[in-house]
């Protein structure tokens, strides 16, 4: 009969001596073995015993409201998402300001499937001859933005004159350009500028996220002809990511190490799509404070994020936006938490690609939370952090009505 060495720390040290046994008796631990022991055995010893029951946040129930809806009109945003305020007359001002003034700005890339588009400004070439914008993850699945001409945008829901965007993408914007004979679309005629960039001390400007574009029209006649200037201003819109009000956020340690426990290798936010239907979870990637191969859904987050696998990004040594995708869902959806356990997050480790789990009673890889978690920055304990962590661990029955963190 085969068996497993699970005593402890000590027998891990001691596996090379076993191999010369009868393999009938004795089997040797894998080298995943041996790491998920050793980190199991360094959690406990960091902040006591597992308290029996506990699921780590993936079996309570979904509270708020889970009505799943069609997208008829914006009337419904404010029911499932974060609705972004109405661009200011100050925002306007300071926004369209940098852009009339900023030859040729350097443009930093957002990835995003699901996004608010908002109105600044427009010139009046933007204003005559821009009539539709477009916008995709790349060329060959750009989409028309729907009723959001540069000019007068007729579609005034509550929300204003903004559109959001769902199963779409950031990384190509285009504009139709209607002054020559016939309307065709011109790509590559864009910027896409953080906030930040334009205005840092401003708290408004500073959140959001400005694409501005370029006219040219490339007519025969000279009437029909207008060369660019290189200034992005002749259009401007603000984008910013979709926010969905009942997301969860889980956090997790890669097994890189099996001792930091600060739990921010990866942490993302997941949300069943509230399409009925549409069977797909978003996925909103929030920070990457691991070096290891990370994939969440089957996608590399670090990738996704826009950075080298080596950068540890939002833990507090680089900042970068986040990223929104969509994963397939093909289970049953039961809304409760244990659905997102379903959610597949895989680690290339030096030996094997190890898919993180959150056994009841045992050391968690992950732990859900709610989106308003403040995670930790790099290489701080979560303990440290959060002082009621170590009584979670051991007592779940005093969280089942209250939060930890």
């Amino acid at each position: 009969m085969k068996k497993y060495l699970m005593t402890g720390i000590a027998a891990l040290t001691m596996i090379a001596g076993f191999t010369s046994c009868s393999h009938d008796e004795i089997e040797p631990l894998t080298q995943e073995q041996i790491t998920r022991n050793q980190y199991e055995y360094n959690f406990v010893k960091e902040f006591g015993q597992i308290g029996e029951g506990q699921d780590w946040g993936f079996s309570k129930k979904v509270t708020g409201n889970v009505t799943r809806s069609h997208w008829k009109n914006k009337n419904m945003y404010k029911d499932m998402l974060i609705v972004p305020d109405a661009p200011t007359t100050d925002e306007i001002n300071t926004v369209t300001k940098w852009f009339s003034e900023k030859e040729s700005p350097d443009s930093y890339n957002v990835n995003w499937s699901d996004f608010f588009v908002w109105q600044i400004s427009s010139t009046d070439n933007g204003k005559s001859h821009m009539d539709q914008l477009w916008c995709g993850a790349d060329k060959n699945s750009m989409e028309h933005v729907n009723d959001f001409n540069s000019g007068n945008n007729p579609d005034e829901a509550w929300v204003g004159p903004a559109t959001f965007m769902y199963n779409s993408g950031t990384a190509e914007f285009a504009y139709q350009e209607s002054l020559t004979n016939g309307t065709h679309t011109v790509y590559d005629h864009f910027v896409c500028i953080p906030g930040w960039v334009i205005a840092p001390n401003d708290p408004v400007v500073s959140k959001y996220y400005y694409v501005g574009f370029d006219y040219e029209a490339t007519g025969t006649d000279p009437n029909q002809n207008v060369k660019r200037d290189y200034y992005y201003n002749d259009w401007i819109v603000r984008i910013n990511p979709g926010e969905y009000k009942n997301a969860v956020r889980i956090i997790c340690e890669d097994l890189g190490t099996t001792d930091d426990f600060d739990f921010n290798d990866v942490v993302f936010d997941a949300v069943f799509d509230p399409i009925d239907g549409a069977n797909e979870i978003v996925i909103t990637i929030q920070a990457a404070g691991g070096t290891l191969p990370l994939y969440v859904g089957g996608k590399e987050v670090h990738k996704a994020l826009g950075v080298k696998t080596s950068e540890m990004v939002n833990t507090g040594l680089k900042s970068v936006p986040v990223a929104i995708y969509r994963i397939p869902f093909t289970g049953t959806r039961t809304w409760s938490n244990s659905d997102y356990d379903n959610i597949k997050i895989e680690v290339e480790g030096n030996d094997a690609i190890y898919v993180l789990v959150a056994p009841e009673g045992k050391a968690p890889e992950k732990i859900l939370v709610g989106t308003d978690y403040t995670w930790t920055s790099e290489r701080d304990k979560i303990s440290d952090v959060y002082d009621n962590f170590d009584d979670y661990v051991q007592h779940p029955e005093n969280y089942a009505n209250a939060r930890w963190y």
